[in-house]
């Protein structure tokens, strides 16, 4: 079967698919993280002996990476992740117990940037629908390898600049409860922005995906609501109906109807329908 090139997979992604950070960067190989002290913890998922012990040969040639574990299997994976949250996971989608789509939807949240190793192009379509990095076929090339590996460093660059309150972000906030989200990471085109969590006002339901709602805009998430929900800090965040969760500190009137319907008004004047009890949104509100 004939290799996809990169050019034919950026094509295929189109937009809101394959994750491209910053791909300029790769113009410039210059290793920041490394520069600055920083460490990139890495774990290899792949049931080939050969391929893990290829791909970790490659790594080992970088001076900023560090391998944390390597697994032959998606179940495998899911544990290494969990006790080693690493920043980055190499993952092939064919394996057994679980394969690579399966280990992704198991993976702790936040989870590791996520760079797909195949041999198989065909699985490719489906690997853009996914919210990994990118997409590298086997046997792959030293400069194809090079190139996911910077859309990394940029990517991590990136989210440390908006943790610690630089150009991303404003002043940091408060700190979450441990596990939920902090930030989204929203795909378009060829770059992707990361989205602080406190940045968003309400989530609607669209399908298979969600539109965030910001500063006035929406951002597209390919994630169903239900999904979502169990990653957010429930303290923030509310589902108030089968199609929408809101940010609770935002809500500044509720609007009622004769026939016991409400709807939440939000600080911007956005109306919001709930299918909530009055009896349940009121000491909701009142506590925060």
């Amino acid at each position: 079967m004939q290799n996809l090139n990169d050019t034919t997979l950026r094509s295929l992604a189109g937009p809101g698919r394959l994750l491209l950070c910053a791909s300029r960067r790769e113009e410039n190989r210059g290793r920041t993280p490394a520069a600055e002290g920083r460490r990139i913890s890495v774990v290899i998922a792949d049931d080939e002996p050969l391929a893990r012990q290829s791909l970790r040969a490659a790594l080992g040639a970088e001076p900023d990476l560090d391998v944390l574990a390597e697994c032959a299997d998606g179940l495998e994976a899911v544990r290494a992740v969990t006790r080693h949250r690493p920043d980055l996971l190499f993952l092939d989608i064919q394996m057994p117990a679980l394969d690579g789509f399966g280990t992704l939807d198991r993976l702790p949240v936040p989870g590791p940037l996520v760079i797909f190793l195949t041999a198989f192009d065909r699985h490719a379509v489906q690997a853009f629908d996914t919210p990994g990095l990118d997409y590298v076929l086997k046997p792959f090339k030293t400069e194809r390898l090079q190139a996911a590996l910077e859309r990394a460093r940029a990517c991590l660059a990136l989210r440390t600049a908006s943790a610690d309150g630089g150009t991303l972000g404003e002043a940091p906030a408060s700190k979450p409860a441990e596990g939920y989200l902090t930030q989204f990471s929203v795909r378009s085109k060829d770059l992707i922005t990361f989205l602080p969590a406190e940045d968003v006002e309400w989530i609607e339901a669209d399908g298979n995906y969600v539109l965030l709602h910001a500063d006035g805009r929406k951002y597209m998430l390919r994630e169903n609501i239900g999904s979502l929900e169990r990653k957010l800090d429930p303290a923030v965040f509310h589902r108030v109906s089968r199609s929408a969760i809101v940010r609770l500190t935002i809500v500044r009137q509720i609007e009622t109807a004769f026939h016991g319907a409400y709807k939440l008004i939000l600080r911007d004047g956005t109306r919001v329908r709930t299918s909530r009890k009055l009896g349940e949104l009121g000491p909701l509100l009142r506590s925060l």
